[in-house]
């Protein structure tokens, strides 16, 4: 049983370009992912969107495009974008968000703030997604305080790698040696 929206029951709008709209108020995820599945497999449309008007929020599915968008922030939109590869990721999008919301969709994909951003290539978002990364590692640095305590904890860290016993390089880790 999937835990209940508290508090409860929680509305969502289901509409799809053809003009087709439904209101649902569901006790819990589950319910409202059941009742979004018939509303989405009932239509041949590019675009279905799911809103979430008491939390400003709404997950925006494209088929069509081979795309899904997450809106939050009613005054102040704010939209990202994800490129699918696969069919059957629409509907597991839709559970994440009727579980957690714009949220819960964090760790679906590499999500960009520019729909344009989808058709760069493959090694182009890499390179876009290990920046964030880099970012990510420098702040952390910053944040450790002064030089000396980063200066004793590289220490430590020497230490501790340069006594950890080297591998052989005809055999990888956890993998028999086939070479006998």
């Amino acid at each position: 049983m999937a835990r209940p929206y508290d508090p409860g029951p929680k509305q969502f709008v289901f509409a799809a370009d053809d003009g087709s709209d439904h209101e649902v108020s569901v006790a819990d995820p589950q319910e409202a992912y059941v009742a979004f599945s018939a509303f989405f497999r009932g239509r041949n449309s590019g675009t279905y969107t799911v809103g979430d008007e008491s939390a400003g929020q709404s997950l925006v599915l494209m088929p069509g495009q081979g795309v899904i968008a997450r809106v939050k922030g009613a005054p102040r939109p704010r939209s990202e974008y994800l490129l699918v590869d696969r069919a059957n990721r629409y509907l597991p999008s839709a559970m994440l968000f009727f579980e957690n919301g714009y949220a819960g969709l964090d760790r679906f994909g590499q999500w960009f703030s520019d729909l344009a951003d989808l058709a760069a290539s493959p090694e182009t978002r890499g390179a876009a997604r290990a920046a964030t990364f880099t970012t990510e590692r420098a702040r952390s640095k910053r944040s450790l305080g002064s030089g000396r305590l980063r200066a004793s904890w590289t220490r430590a860290a020497v230490t501790t790698f340069s006594s950890t016993p080297t591998m052989s390089t005809t055999t990888r880790p956890n993998e028999p040696n086939c070479s006998s």
